[in-house]
């Protein structure tokens, strides 16, 4: 679904996780898919 906050969730889930030491990767769709359609 489209413009519904899903990542403004995983940046503050993301956020936390950082905060308590952890490492983290957030995939983002709109971004894995220009990075697929870019020739990777």
């Amino acid at each position: 679904m489209s413009s519904a906050g899903k990542t403004t969730i995983a940046r503050g889930v993301e956020r936390r996780q950082l905060d308590a030491g952890r490492r983290t990767m957030l995939l983002d769709g709109d971004h894995l898919r220009h990075g697929l359609g870019g020739g990777w």
